[in-house]
C-alpha cells in the first residue's frame, strides 16, 4: 500500500514528507475511526439472523409445520401434521 501511494504522488523532495504526516496504515480488515464517519472497506461480520429473529429457541412441542397440499416429504413423517386445504384456493374464491 505504501509503494502504491508513493507512485502516485509527484517525485520531488515533499513525497516522503507527505508520506509520513497523511498516510496511516491499520493491519487486519477494520479500523478504530468508524464513529467519526471513516467507512470501512471491508463488510461487518454478519449477526447470526436466527438468533436475532428467535429460531434458536423454538420448541416442537409449541410449533407446527402447515403443509398445503401434495406429499409430506420424508424427513418430516415424525412430525406432527395438520394439512390446510385452504391455502390451495386462490384468494378471490376465499371470500
Amino acid at each position: 500500500m505504501y509503494q502504491a501511494v508513493k507512485g502516485m504522488l509527484p517525485k520531488t523532495k515533499t513525497r516522503e514528507d507527505l508520506i509520513k504526516k497523511k498516510l496511516h496504515l491499520y493491519p487486519g480488515p477494520y479500523h478504530k475511526y468508524h464513529s467519526v464517519g471513516l467507512p470501512q472497506f471491508t463488510d461487518p461480520i454478519p449477526s447470526d439472523i436466527n438468533a436475532e429473529l428467535g429460531f434458536n429457541d423454538l420448541d416442537p412441542a409449541n410449533n407446527k409445520i402447515i403443509f398445503a397440499t401434495g406429499e409430506i416429504p420424508e424427513e418430516y413423517k415424525d412430525i406432527p401434521v395438520e394439512i390446510d386445504q385452504s391455502i390451495s384456493e386462490p384468494y378471490y374464491l376465499t371470500k
